[in-house]
């Protein structure tokens, strides 16, 4: 009887088990995942409802910047020379190298990159002057309408006639430089020739 007790518990304890085995595998493990995939995406909504807050401060001063940005840029498309007028704007270049009272030894416009708001138009620039000349030259580029950028810039200074020693030609403040200006003029396009 005894035996047959122990034979009885064996077969009440292995279903037992292997419900419980099975409980575990098939219910219990992926509910657990279930569950902390849940909580994964509670702990995501979480962080994003908290940033969210932030939102409206960050898109409003995204827009400040944009506003900022398009009135730069009209401004730039107000103040900048047309592309077709730009014989006007090299006019106004040979009138500031004679107000700055050097002379113009070359003026050669160069290639045009059209691009599509604006063009980039190359101007090489050869004057002779004094330094002081030269630079005042610079500054009078500088203060032009639009955007002008000095790609390049080159001083030679110049000889002295053949026999003379270069110290008796002149002084170091008034000798005499030539430069060599590559210049970079934007241009904007009129809105129709787009």
């Amino acid at each position: 009887m005894k035996k047959l007790a122990e034979q009885g518990s064996w077969i009440v304890t292995v279903p037992l088990i292997l419900a419980n085995v099975a409980y575990l595998y098939f219910f219990f493990l992926p509910g657990k995942q279930e569950v902390e995939a849940m909580r994964d995406d509670i702990a995501s909504t979480q962080a994003y409802l908290a940033t969210a807050a932030s939102r409206p401060m960050e898109i409003e001063h995204t827009l400040q910047k944009l506003d900022q940005a398009k009135a730069f840029t009209d401004q730039w498309q107000r103040s900048a020379p047309r592309t077709e007028r730009v014989s006007q704007y090299f006019g106004e270049i040979n009138r500031r190298a004679g107000a700055a009272s050097v002379a113009v030894t070359r003026f050669e416009p160069r290639e045009i990159e059209e691009m599509e708001h604006l063009d980039r138009i190359s101007l090489y620039l050869g004057t002779e002057g004094t330094f002081e000349q030269t630079f005042q030259l610079l500054k009078q580029l500088e203060q032009l309408p639009g955007t002008v950028w000095v790609d390049s810039l080159r001083f030679r200074s110049r000889r002295a006639p053949r026999g003379l020693p270069n110290s008796v030609v002149r002084d170091a403040a008034n000798a005499s430089v030539q430069s060599e200006i590559n210049l970079a003029i934007f241009a904007a396009k009129t809105k129709d020739s787009n």
